[in-house]
């Protein structure tokens, strides 16, 4: 973990592989008190689940220009036509809507500032890109996916078991 001296912050988190000799960095555009903020709602969306039922759901944090390439809504974005500063998921009078859209199909997009970009939005990889791992459903495919050919953050939450990973270049790393 690293952070700018006397900022009491971290500024990016470094995964080495010491049996690989293999350094994996983690997307350093994305502020701190975002992604903690996300892996914050994954945890409780995957503890809490929403109105007593197990939810699934995937966060995908990136540079949205990378990821217009591969994205497209399937229903109507529900952040959309908002102003910027009122769709920011650090905003804690977001939660109960972001827990709430999570039961739709497909990803919230968040810009790197925390900015919500979209919920309800479909990932298409090709199927070449996806690896695919026992266990893992169309949902963790696709944060590994789009890791794989963007430089994003994907955190998923399953919605059988509760669980939370995070991928970062085409692999799950925590």
């Amino acid at each position: 973990l690293y952070g700018e001296p006397g900022s009491n912050a971290l500024s990016s988190l470094k995964i080495i592989n010491l049996s690989e000799k293999e350094e994996l960095k983690l997307v350093e555009t994305i502020p701190v008190n975002v992604s903690q903020r996300v892996l914050q709602l994954a945890r409780e969306i995957g503890t809490e689940g929403r109105e007593g039922k197990s939810v699934g759901c995937l966060f995908v944090i990136g540079a949205e220009d990378k990821l217009d390439d591969y994205t497209h809504q399937l229903i109507v974005n529900p952040f959309s036509g908002y102003p910027e500063v009122e769709r920011n998921i650090i905003d804690p009078s977001l939660e109960e809507t972001v827990k709430e859209f999570s039961k739709i199909d497909g990803a919230f997009i968040i810009k790197p500032d925390g900015t919500i970009k979209s919920a309800g939005t479909y990932i298409a990889i090709s199927p070449e890109t996806l690896e695919h791992h026992p266990g893992e459903g169309a949902r963790h495919a696709s944060a590994r996916g789009i890791t794989a050919v963007t430089k994003c953050l994907a955190i998923a939450v399953s919605e059988s078991t509760g669980r939370v990973s995070v991928y970062a270049d085409g692999r799950r790393i925590l």
